[in-house]
């Protein structure tokens, strides 16, 4: 159930991506926001393989 949640988060956030428009993505601790965004990073460089990411993990 986890799993398709978040792909349905992702689906909607899609539409946005190449869009002029600020993306913030909110929720409580451990709800699946990082997830969520490894997904869409994933899908980025399935459509373009020359995409730049940049992903910092602040919780080390």
């Amino acid at each position: 159930m986890k799993l398709i949640a978040s792909l349905v988060y992702t689906e909607r956030i899609i539409p946005f991506i190449n869009k002029q428009v600020i993306k913030v993505l909110t929720g409580q601790r451990r709800v699946g926001k990082s997830y969520v965004l490894l997904q869409l990073m994933e899908h980025i460089r399935r459509a373009d393989a020359k995409a730049n990411i940049v992903y910092i993990n602040m919780e080390l």
